[in-house]
């Protein structure tokens, strides 16, 4: 495999690589600077272990003041080295947007619970899922351009 050097002494393969490339794809909406609570969004973990992964320089930043600034592209570095997997467990999501969806939910609500990008979650999880019948499409009455979600029983 070729490596690829970023960033001065962090080497991606071109799995990574290309692990990167979607990454930066799922997280496009994400600002470049980022603070800590953002970072623990987006790795769906807490504040000290932000912190833990910093500290072991697992995780690079800024810091500006007393503030810490994680740029975006260090973060998607971090996830297509050291959390990125190529093919996550749909199955195991999917069973996760049914229980949630008991209740009429919107994508953004969706994609906020399951710490997920809205484009990852309407092709890979609620399109099949409507698709099999197990999940219902309905348009909002009060706003048509929003679609809610609803576990079909």
């Amino acid at each position: 495999m070729k490596n690829i050097e970023l960033h001065g002494d962090m080497k991606l393969t071109t799995v990574q690589l290309r692990a990167l490339v979607k990454l930066r794809r799922l997280y496009a909406d994400y600002p470049g600077g980022l603070g800590t609570k953002d970072v623990m969004k987006m790795l769906g973990v807490g504040r000290a272990t932000v912190l833990n992964l910093k500290n072991s320089g697992m995780l690079r930043c800024l810091k500006i003041g007393n503030r810490l600034i994680f740029p975006k592209d260090w973060v998607l570095e971090y996830l297509a080295v050291y959390a990125y997997r190529e093919r996550p467990n749909i199955s195991a999501y999917q069973k996760e947007v049914l229980r949630f969806c008991r209740t009429r939910r919107t994508i953004t609500e969706i994609a906020e619970y399951m710490n997920l990008g809205a484009g990852f979650c309407r092709d890979y999880l609620l399109a099949p899922l409507c698709e099999q019948g197990r999940l219902r499409c309905e348009v909002d009455k009060a706003e048509v351009k929003r679609h809610c979600y609803i576990t079909v029983r």
